[in-house]
């Protein structure tokens, strides 16, 4: 029997402790469904791609397809930051390069000469001494000392601590990087689980090809705020996604809410709009409108939201809860509709509010706990799935450096993480 929202709130006040969810890499359901996990050589992959397949480009396949699902990467993002001594360090990408096909800018306009500009050293990219691929000036990464500035790095950022790093994602973005090669070593890191075919309805209208109508309910990470501006944003990327594989047209009502957290989303939903902050409310009364219109016709509701209950050090209980009265709100409105919950990726760990915003970490809590949270969820509702970003991100990090994917220093993903957030929500969508 499922245990309702307000079963659980009357539980907690009565004293009675929750314990978490599932751990997430405990997935009994978890198969590597489409990881190539058997390496063909350079050679065999050259053989066997199309000249359109050897390059980098727009194509949607390219920038939705898990990237573990194909031995070229497209677009793996990087960025490039001046090092102490004035230099730049080698780049290690997610796999180490067997044979870089290209390198282009961010919005893949310019694509720059191996040999000239950069060359493959030990399966990283090394700059060339007249490259014109630009790393940015640590005198423009951080702020002067006595500038104005919200935030700093803490004890985390090691000699950088008490530096105020620069947060505005248009000034990192000509320093980033999208680069397309073959890989001949296995991903041995986190793969989402496929489950679509636990949401019903959505499987019988996949099957069918018919047009499916889809929510986004989220923070600033799902109106796409780490976005340059280049490519479509995170939710309009994954509704062309979804278009791509169902072979039907799939249309996006985006009610995402910049600096909303969990339990904010559900002052929204109940229109006790007094309760959020003025700077968010007239973003809150439009998602609400658009919940209004097409909450009865969704099709599917991704829920995505946890970056800004982390900095708020919401605990994982709690957290659930907000979670479940949003879900039971879009269930009483279309109790046919397929949840997926999209657990966020985690946030900078070096980075800390100013004295004068109080001075808290940016990362206030184990935001991981979170993603357990919703993955307890899915024995709990029929109907509903959890696609967990967070992992999948975390196994990017054990190669990937955090200014790679996020846009502003701070909890924003940029163009290249926006496109990871959208193959693993379409890897869990898969049956």
């Amino acid at each position: 029997m499922k245990i309702r929202c307000k079963q659980l709130f009357t539980m907690l006040l009565s004293g009675v402790i929750l314990l978490s969810g599932v751990a997430c890499n405990n997935d009994k359901d978890h198969e590597d469904k489409g990881n190539v996990t058997k390496m063909k050589s350079v050679e065999e992959v050259m053989k066997n791609a199309t000249e359109e397949e050897l390059c980098g480009g727009r194509e949607l396949k390219k920038l939705t397809t898990p990237f573990y699902q194909s031995q070229i990467q497209y677009n793996e993002g990087f960025f490039l930051l001046e090092n102490d001594g004035g230099g730049v360090n080698d780049v290690a990408l997610l796999f180490p390069v067997a044979k870089i096909l290209e390198i282009r800018s961010n919005d893949l306009q310019t694509v720059y000469t191996e040999g000239e500009d950069y060359e493959i050293v030990n399966g990283k990219i090394h700059l060339t001494e007249n490259s014109a691929m630009q790393a940015m000036p640590r005198s423009e990464f951080f702020y002067d000392d006595d500038a104005a500035a919200d935030f700093l790095y803490n004890e985390n950022a090691g000699a950088d601590k008490g530096k105020k790093p620069n947060t505005d994602k248009m000034a990192l973005y000509p320093y980033r990087y999208a680069a397309t090669y073959i890989r001949t070593e296995s991903y041995n890191g986190y793969v989402p689980t496929a489950k679509g075919n636990n949401l019903e309805y959505y499987a019988e209208k996949v099957s069918k090809g018919e047009a499916l109508q889809l929510m986004y309910v989220g923070d600033s990470i799902g109106t796409g705020a780490g976005g340059s501006g280049s490519f479509d944003l995170l939710a309009d990327l994954l509704a062309k996604g979804i278009a791509l594989r169902s072979g039907g047209k799939a249309v996006m009502h985006n009610a995402s809410v910049g600096g909303i957290n969990a339990q904010q989303y559900g002052y929204i939903l109940n229109e006790e709009f007094e309760r959020i902050n003025e700077i968010f409310r007239d973003g809150a009364k439009r998602a609400m409108d658009t919940i209004k219109r097409y909450a009865s016709t969704t099709d599917v509701v991704f829920i995505s939201l946890g970056a800004n209950d982390c900095a708020g050090s919401v605990a994982a209980s709690a957290f659930s809860i907000y979670i479940c009265n949003i879900i039971d709100y879009f269930r009483d409105a279309n109790p046919d509709v397929g949840i997926v919950l999209v657990s966020s990726m985690d946030i900078s760990s070096k980075v800390r509010k100013s004295e004068e915003k109080g001075g808290a970490n940016l990362n206030g809590y184990d935001i991981g706990k979170y993603a357990d949270e919703l993955l307890a969820l899915e024995s709990e509702y029929d109907n509903l799935i959890s696609a967990d970003i967070f992992r999948l991100q975390k196994s990017l990090l054990e190669r990937k450096l955090w200014e790679d994917l996020i846009a502003d220093n701070l909890n924003h993903p940029c163009d290249y993480m926006q496109r990871i957030y959208v193959q693993g929500i379409l890897a869990a969508l898969e049956f």
